[in-house]
């Protein structure tokens, strides 16, 4: 589909290509009457065995997708027909996806996951508020602007709760298995906590750089997401870690009934641990502060003792040397003439009294 490049769909002159995927591509290209760039994803229905059903699927995305104005979701413009061709038109941002921040950095420091989550979760939160549940929040859908923002895309899959009939089979699995709730891997009836489970996946990938279930098979993925234990997490400090395990915890409880009820409910524990954050550090620095400041009168207090020690050392190996050389007949003195005048005296008497003898 590399064909697109230099070329003009109505008014959006073709310029790269952004990104692949197994359904299509997204280009770079210049909107002519707004002089504005733009991301265009057409779709590749040419190589998709249910051409109808993929056509629909994509036709949704693009209607829920523009029902939601957000600062935290990428805005949706139009929807294009081309050469039995179909594009949707969506707001370009220039960043990118989470899923590659993650794999730069293994891992995220918690500060960033915090501003990170609060804003995933306001911009679900508000999808939600709008009756729309995403049902495949991965880092991949999730683009970092080169201001930190966030923007959630690929609503693709996403679901209404106000449609008459659903556009998926009862019992079929969608989304991605990493990502995937227990109840939409048993195909059970789905709920915006299947949201907070999904974003609980991200959290948990942002901190240890992998997803809660790892493995190529993804059958052990789904087993773990309905009948394992999560690994625990490890931060800098105890405190930290046990904070962190008690959120996760409940983002990712295989009971949706004992997850955060709501994406405010969630944004209240992450702003929760953002205070617990600050204080830590607060907490860290006043001590590493005090041992500082204790350092220091320990080494005052060791220099002062040794100043001591060292001036009592002379004054000791002073008068031993003064004794030393009162027996045997020497004065100290500062004058050197004084002392040989000591001694011619000394010498004297030395003589006088052998006359006498």
């Amino acid at each position: 589909m590399n064909d697109l490049i230099g070329k003009k769909i109505e008014n959006y002159h073709i310029v790269s290509v952004l990104g692949k995927g197994g359904m299509g591509v997204v280009y770079e290209a210049i909107d002519e009457k707004l002089n504005r760039k733009v991301a265009i994803k057409v779709l590749n229905s040419s190589q998709i065995a249910n051409k109808a059903h993929v056509i629909e699927r994509f036709r949704s995305e693009a209607r829920n997708h523009a029902q939601l104005l957000h600062p935290n979701i990428v805005t949706v413009y139009g929807f294009l027909e081309f050469d039995n061709q179909f594009a949707i038109v969506m707001e370009y941002v220039e960043g990118e996806s989470l899923e590659k921040v993650i794999l730069r950095n293994k891992r995220l420091h918690v500060h960033d996951i915090v501003y990170i989550t609060l804003q995933l979760l306001e911009g679900i939160g508000y999808a939600h508020s709008k009756g729309y549940i995403h049902r495949d929040i991965k880092p991949s859908n999730i683009i970092v602007n080169s201001e930190g923002v966030v923007k959630i895309m690929d609503f693709g899959i996403s679901k209404s709760l106000y449609e008459d009939k659903p556009k998926t089979k009862t019992g079929a699995k969608v989304g991605t298995v990493y990502y995937m709730s227990p109840e939409q891997i048993k195909g059970q009836p789905i709920t915006p906590l299947t949201d907070i489970y999904s974003i609980g996946c991200t959290v948990y990938e942002m901190i240890t750089g992998l997803p809660p279930f790892f493995s190529e098979n993804e059958f052990d993925v789904m087993d773990g997401h309905l009948h394992k234990e999560v690994i625990p997490v490890y931060e800098s400090t105890p405190k930290l870690s046990a904070e962190l395990n008690r959120v996760l915890s409940r983002l990712l409880s295989k009971d949706p009934t004992k997850r955060y009820q709501s994406c405010n409910e969630t944004i209240i524990a992450f702003h929760f641990l953002d205070q617990f954050l600050k204080e830590s550090e607060l907490d860290y620095f006043e001590h590493k502060k005090s041992k500082r400041i204790l350092s220091r009168k320990k080494s005052i207090i060791g220099f002062s003792l040794l100043i001591v020690v060292f001036f009592a050392l002379v004054i000791f190996v002073f008068f031993q040397v003064k004794d030393f050389m009162k027996n045997r007949g020497y004065s100290i003195f500062e004058d050197g003439n004084t002392a040989k005048i000591a001694q011619l005296d000394i010498d004297s008497s030395i003589v006088f009294s052998e006359a006498i003898a």
